[in-house]
């Protein structure tokens, strides 16, 4: 009985090592790296834009910073003849982050704003809704910013 389990023993063991697969020979490398075998670090980009999609993307971004000036003007406007903006309390400074626009319970609204400063509240070409713009504000001195956080092509879009 001793020399069964021996035996199966030992054939797991020389079982395992044959299907397991060699160790890199830089004993030197972190297992827990991101490196890529390229050299570089960090996760795998997305496949690169066409000129297409390229151009739809500064399109929306374009749309974007209209959006972003037409909510600024709206609220500096609305600010300025006293008006106070609902759950203005919720708005952070822009060091501290920013609040979406929208009717979600902890966003900010801007109904008030809506028809004399504003026809409606502006969303975000791809990811806006009624409940959520797709829009943000935070505050800079007394100052309110309208931010685009959904921007593309890595630009940051702030009136």
């Amino acid at each position: 009985m001793r020399l069964k389990i021996v035996s199966l023993l030992l054939f797991v063991t020389i079982f395992v090592t044959a299907c397991t697969p060699a160790l890199p020979e830089d004993t030197n490398s972190d297992p827990f790296s991101t490196e890529n075998g390229s050299g570089q670090t960090g996760t795998p980009t997305a496949e690169p834009l066409t000129e297409e999609e390229r151009q739809q993307a500064e399109e929306r971004n374009q749309e974007r910073d209209n959006e972003a000036q037409q909510i600024a003007e709206a609220v500096n406007e609305f600010t300025s003849k006293g008006g106070q903006l609902q759950e203005a309390e919720l708005i952070p400074s822009c060091d501290d982050g920013v609040t979406g626009i929208g009717t979600i319970k902890g966003l900010i609204s801007l109904d008030n704003l809506i028809p004399q400063y504003l026809s409606e509240i502006p969303t975000d070409p791809r990811t806006g809704s009624a409940n959520d713009s797709g829009y943000a504000l935070c505050r800079s001195g007394d100052d309110i910013v309208v931010t685009a956080p959904n921007a593309e092509l890595d630009r940051e879009i702030r009136k």
